[in-house]
């Protein structure tokens, strides 16, 4: 029987979604686990996971696998059609009950088929985190037939991976765009001032890296902090060096978003401080207990 997790959104919600899936492999190892990749037109920048880790492993749902679930791929009318008449006696729908964490992940049936859907951030990873910081190693090497500006961005993102390395780097994520646009919740300039007295009050000489994707507004917030560089260049198709570039940071300072989550998670440094926004209320993360301050 097939365990089916699908995967959409942008780059952090696909990352959550295979480690999931990942997290199902491990609770219930006599299990298939497949994916469903469903990054429908161009929303941020498609399907993504196999183009930045080249150490996972998709093992995606075909055709035949997917239609007792009622998804006929290609034809969304059908696909509808089936939705009605599918057997509900065999086929579990688990659509992600958020908060608390959905208790039904602890109790399945593997003689069933389960298909999950939902962004899956507030469960516990601690376990197969080692397995996961290698599956989601990220590709940062530029090959001579890749176009000259992302070729270029490779070397910057080198510059950057050097200077990070060499200072007491502090990791600033500030989102705006998408989430101005859509009306989401954003964290204001007060959290950002007291994240930086946090971290000033904790770490010898920071040097903060600022991560946006409103550059000028980050301009402004941060006009009187000397001991900063604001990192630039990472757009498109190669925003993801910004992720990578953040999960190398010493200490790490979120906004309300899975492009923070995901750097926050990998960074192996032993001593990190993360400093994330109340706002962001899953009650359960893999990396909670150590190091975490909610502001």
């Amino acid at each position: 029987m097939a365990f089916v997790v699908k995967i959409s959104s942008g780059l952090g919600n696909q990352m959550s979604q295979y480690a999931f899936g990942q997290l199902l492999k491990h609770l219930y190892p006599e299990a298939e686990v497949r994916y469903h990749i469903a990054c429908e037109g161009k929303i941020h920048n498609g399907y993504e996971l196999s183009r930045i880790f080249p150490n996972i492993e998709i093992q995606e749902a075909s055709a035949k696998e997917l239609r007792p679930f009622g998804i006929i791929v290609g034809w969304r009318r059908l696909t509808k059609i089936c939705k009605l008449f599918r057997q509900r006696a065999y086929i579990r729908q688990v659509y992600e009950t958020r908060y608390p964490v959905d208790e039904r992940v602890w109790k399945l049936d593997i003689k069933q088929n389960y298909y999950f859907q939902g962004t899956w951030h507030n469960y516990d990873y601690s376990e197969i985190l080692p397995r996961l910081r290698q599956l989601f190693r990220f590709d940062t090497s530029a090959s001579t037939e890749q176009s000259s500006s992302i070729q270029s961005a490779y070397i910057e993102s080198s510059s950057y991976s050097q200077k990070i390395e060499s200072t007491n780097s502090v990791a600033i994520h500030i989102r705006r765009g998408d989430f101005v646009k859509m009306g989401y919740a954003i964290c204001d300039d007060q959290y950002y001032k007291r994240a930086i007295e946090m971290i000033e009050a904790r770490v010898a000489n920071p040097f903060y890296f600022i991560f946006s994707d409103d550059t000028e507004y980050a301009s402004r917030l941060f006009s009187t902090l000397d001991n900063k560089e604001i990192v630039t260049g990472n757009t498109g198709e190669k925003s993801y060096l910004d992720m990578y570039l953040m999960s190398l940071c010493k200490h790490n300072i979120m906004a309300n978003s899975t492009f923070s989550y995901w750097p926050a998670l990998l960074n192996k440094n032993e001593d990190k401080i993360i400093i994330r926004p109340k706002m962001q209320t899953p009650d359960r993360e893999a990396w909670e207990a150590k190091g975490v301050i909610k502001i």
